[in-house]
């Protein structure tokens, strides 16, 4: 799995894309790439990854923000929209389950505010405590 906080998918796409590819060329293998602050993502094929499928949330009452994946096309997966909760501007999470052989993997991946306020953490942490 890899982590990238890209601020801007659009404008980092073709970047990430070749760091995707350059890491498989030399055979590792990719299953998942989670990714915060994808910023608005107007259609999916203009991020598209050959070999990837990709999922994503995008704010729509203001700007930045937004998580996605790109899974692995060779590997079968749901959204699970119970346990991906998105409150523009204070908590956004996208969670995936992974079907792989036999087992099922849950994947988060969220963005949040620096400057939440104490009770709002409190609020993530419970809910991450849930998960």
């Amino acid at each position: 799995m890899l982590s990238v906080n890209v601020c801007s998918l659009m404008s980092k796409h073709h970047d990430l894309a070749n760091f995707i590819n350059s890491l498989i060329v030399h055979r590792s293998n990719i299953l998942l790439v989670a990714i915060q602050e994808s910023w608005e993502i107007p259609y999916d094929d203009l991020v598209s990854i050959t070999g990837f499928n990709i999922v994503y949330k995008n704010r729509t009452l203001s700007k930045g923000g937004g998580v996605a994946f790109y899974i692995n096309s060779k590997i079968s997966y749901r959204i699970l929209n119970h346990l991906s909760h998105f409150y523009e501007r204070n908590f956004e999470c996208l969670t995936v389950e992974l079907n792989i052989g036999k087992k099922r993997l849950l994947q988060v991946t969220s963005t949040n505010l620096p400057t939440l306020l104490l009770a709002q953490t409190q609020n993530i942490m419970t809910y991450l405590l849930v998960i």
